[in-house]
């Protein structure tokens, strides 16, 4: 199970979960966020992480020159488009960093059954299809990071053939983690609030169980 600790904000909180193995460490650059970081503690950030751990920046709303400077600036592995980004945006954005992975995440709406598919279409008529997909919940005005939980048995039976490997997010806690992954079984699960003591501030502990709740279910 691919796993992601998400919206990190310290040097500290790198080394510490750093030794719990994740696959990939996210750092914040929403500027609405409370979990945002500046360039420089970025930078900082990403001297700590190991090689063997994935550097994702997420972004949303940005313009492509804006991430393409903090991808480069920061050292990042992996862009992760988190807004209302069209296909044509990631074109732009695969165009100058074509070896840049990509995640484009998208909220379950109402209209999600219909909208996410047409939108995958869209980027393979551009060649711009994203590496993953996250699937996150729906709060309206807000782009993550919310606690809110989707519909997991909703998004178990959408035909997901053709899509790229699906990430599940959106109020994901060490104590409901098992029941997500058995019910969705996605390829990998993102966490930012649930493993915090307050929000920005990581807590190891739940950190430690939530990576032996995927761990078991390898």
């Amino acid at each position: 199970m691919w796993v992601k600790f998400c919206g990190l904000t310290s040097v500290e909180a790198v080394r510490s979960l750093s030794s719990l193995q994740p696959d990939a460490l996210g750092l914040n650059f929403y500027d609405r966020s409370v979990r945002c970081v500046s360039v420089q503690l970025a930078q900082e950030m990403t001297e700590a992480i190991p090689p063997s751990i994935a550097k994702v920046g997420v972004f949303v709303n940005q313009i492509p020159d804006e991430v393409v400077r903090h991808v480069s600036e920061v050292g990042l592995d992996v862009a992760q488009f988190h807004g209302d980004e069209s296909p044509e945006l990631l074109l732009a954005f695969r165009e100058r960093l074509p070896d840049t992975k990509v995640i484009k995440a998208a909220r379950m709406t109402p209209s999600f059954e219909d909208d996410f598919p047409d939108y995958l279409a869209e980027c393979d008529k551009l060649d711009c299809r994203p590496d993953y997909c996250l699937i996150d919940a729906h709060v309206k005005g807000e782009y993550g990071g919310t606690g809110a939980t989707l519909e997991w048995s909703r998004l178990a039976e959408i035909d997901r053939a053709g899509w790229p490997p699906l990430i599940l997010a959106g109020g994901l806690v060490p104590e409901n983690l098992a029941e997500a992954i058995a019910t969705v079984r996605p390829f990998g699960v993102d966490v930012a609030g649930g493993i915090e003591a307050s929000p920005g501030v990581k807590n190891f502990d739940r950190a430690r169980r939530f990576m032996n709740h995927c761990e078991r279910r390898d």
